[in-house]
């Protein structure tokens, strides 16, 4: 901070203007008072020798030279008093966004190797781990929450608006460890019970699964009618490949009917709760899906920029003390000299 930036004292703003009316008042006090009637030394003093009288002038002396002290002491105390404040540069805080719990099936078909990742076949998890860190990217100003399910569901990472920290979270998730079957109605149901707090945002809930409701208590209906009754928006995504035969390292498709992935559950569920169901069967559409949620649920609450407020009180207060200080020391070099 420049102290002898013109610009800048001009910025400083007092939060008590009328305190400075005080300034005067020392001389008021000092003008408008009666004065004294001087007496003879012989009337004070009648029995007084020539050093007690040079020790009266002392002292006077002495009165007379604190008193512009003591006067620039008050000054600086009754502009303390009045508040002065600096008002910063305008600060504009990050957008306010969603509420946005991720829930990612970790069963045992997501092992299931019939993705691809630039050049590079993965399995399902792998593949949508990188989709939804590049999603988890662009959502700055969001709380985010991860859970992660299989047999069972559980909370990864709790709503939070570190993304890094959910990053770091979702790159160490690993198909089966929650369990192999898939229990999409219990994982959805404590989703949209993390998202139930006081907070008055908007609150959805992201799944991405490969199967059928197979294990927990709540079926993939529960959940829905749960989400509905608590105004939390669902977007389902069904991700796998279609059935195929590999032969010679080629996959050929193959005509038999798809009974893996739930759709019409995912389809209910997300009409329950006015959102959408999507499904992928690649990483490029699981890509686009990811894309076009982005878009179904911009961050558009744009905060408004701040000017933060500097209180300057404490150096006019110290430049009070410092004078006072002064003060007594010159009386005591005074004294001392007398």
């Amino acid at each position: 901070m420049e102290l002898f930036d013109l610009s800048l004292w001009r910025q400083i703003q007092f939060e008590l203007p009328m305190m400075l009316w005080l300034l005067p008042v020392p001389l008021l006090v000092h003008f408008l008072l009666p004065a004294r009637k001087k007496q003879s030394a012989a009337l004070i003093m009648p029995t007084a020798d020539v050093a007690a009288v040079r020790d009266h002038r002392a002292l006077r002396g002495r009165g007379r030279a604190a008193n512009p002290l003591l006067w620039l002491a008050w000054c600086a105390l009754v502009v303390a008093a009045a508040l002065p404040r600096l008002l910063g540069p305008p600060v504009t805080p990050p957008a306010m966004g969603r509420d946005l719990m991720v829930v990612l099936d970790l069963s045992a078909s997501m092992t299931a190797d019939d993705m691809t990742v630039g050049a590079r076949q993965v399995d399902r998890l792998t593949a949508a781990k990188v989709i939804l860190d590049e999603f988890l990217e662009r959502r700055e100003g969001d709380r985010i929450g991860l859970i992660a399910f299989g047999s069972n569901a559980y909370v990864v990472t709790p709503l939070t608006r570190d993304l890094k920290a959910v990053q770091a979270q979702l790159a160490t998730l690993e198909a089966a460890m929650a369990g192999p079957a898939t229990a999409i109605g219990d994982a959805v149901a404590l989703a949209v019970k993390r998202l139930d707090t006081p907070m008055q945002s908007q609150r959805v809930v992201i799944l991405l699964t490969d199967g059928y409701n197979t294990a927990g208590t709540l079926t993939t209906d529960d959940a829905a009618d749960l989400a509905a009754r608590l105004g939390v928006k669902t977007y389902a995504v069904g991700f796998g490949d279609d059935p195929a035969l590999t032969i010679f390292g080629f996959r050929l498709p193959i005509n038999m009917p798809r009974d893996d992935i739930d759709e019409q559950a995912l389809q209910r569920l997300a009409a329950a709760t006015s959102g959408k169901a999507f499904r992928a069967r690649k990483t490029e559409e699981l890509a686009q899906i990811y894309n076009e949620i982005q878009q179904l649920e911009p961050i558009t609450r744009k905060s408004k920029s701040i000017r933060p407020v500097i209180s300057l009180y404490y150096w006019p207060l110290a430049l009070a003390l410092a004078l006072s200080l002064g003060a007594l020391c010159w009386d005591a070099l005074q004294r001392r000299r007398a």
